[in-house]
Order: structure tokens, then C-alpha cells, then sequence
């Protein structure tokens, strides 16, 4: 009896535990005619007020579909205080809904400003779907060599 309840016990939490690693990124703002402002993601460690960083991800006028997602959850600061934080994924696809291209930031970044906390996708052409598992994606550091500094987050994006 005891080895069931273990056992049931050892799944809620270990249910729980991922779960709760799992970002949910909930949809925002789906934009038709878009693009990526490319000229400020390219400049984003320039930008020092999170509201300025933040309209780097409005999207401009194009020929695509720009979708963005947001999440918040509990985190540690770089003075080790817990505090909210909010992620944006910015996706761009063509009529297929085949991904363009994606980007992943934190507004508030942990860490020292050194450089800001932002990600590209690696691929290209998968089919964006709700529940679409951004680990697909294989976001890296944009300024580093491919291979290196991985986004290692788990998440979803939601409709």
C-alpha cells in the first residue's frame, strides 16, 4: 500500500515540477502586412528603457504575418530578489503559417547590462500551430557563433 502511494505521490510532484517549468506564452497581437523591425533587434543593447525595448517587437509594415506571445513568471534578479518577469516571442510566418523567422527576450534582464537577453531561431519552415513547442525553434544567441549559447527554456505557445 505504501509502495502505491509512493508512487502515486512521486508523479503529482514530478507532474507538477514540470509543469511548472513549462512556459506558456499566450498570444498578443496577430498583425497581417508585417515584418520584424530587424533594424532595432539588431540595435537592442543600444536601448535602455524597457518600454523602448518592448516597441522593438510591435510589428511594421510588410508582407508577412507577425504574431506576439507573452509570458510572466517568478524569477530571481541579478541582486537575488524574486520578481516578475516577462518574456516576448515574436514569430513571423508566410500564408502557410510556415515560420520565417522568431525571436526570443526578457524584458527585465537579470543580469548586469552587459548585453540584453535575446534569441533567434535556428530554423526555418516548421508550421506554427497553438500549443507549438518553442524548444523546436533552437533559439540561439544572435551575436555568438551557431552552436553556442542555447536557449535551454521550455514553453508553448497558445492562441
Amino acid at each position: 500500500m505504501y509502495k502505491s502511494f509512493f508512487i502515486i505521490f512521486s508523479f503529482l510532484i514530478f507532474d507538477t515540477a514540470l509543469s511548472a517549468q513549462t512556459k506558456e506564452y499566450k498570444l498578443i497581437t496577430k498583425t497581417e502586412g508585417a515584418d520584424f523591425n530587424y533594424k532595432g533587434l539588431k540595435h537592442i543593447d543600444d536601448i535602455k528603457t524597457r518600454e523602448a525595448r518592448r516597441n522593438i517587437f510591435n510589428p511594421i509594415k510588410g508582407k508577412f504575418t507577425v504574431y506576439v506571445f507573452m509570458t510572466t513568471y517568478k524569477g530571481l534578479s541579478f541582486d537575488n530578489i524574486e520578481k516578475d518577469f516577462h518574456d516576448i516571442l515574436i514569430v513571423k510566418t508566410n500564408k502557410e503559417q510556415k515560420i520565417i523567422d522568431a525571436y526570443q527576450h526578457t524584458l527585465e534582464w537579470a543580469e548586469l547590462l552587459y548585453s540584453f537577453d535575446l534569441y533567434r531561431t535556428s530554423v526555418k519552415g516548421l508550421t506554427l500551430t497553438n500549443q507549438f513547442s518553442i524548444d523546436k525553434l533552437k533559439f540561439l544567441k544572435p551575436k555568438y557563433a551557431k552552436g553556442m549559447r542555447c536557449f535551454n527554456e521550455q514553453g508553448i505557445l497558445l492562441f
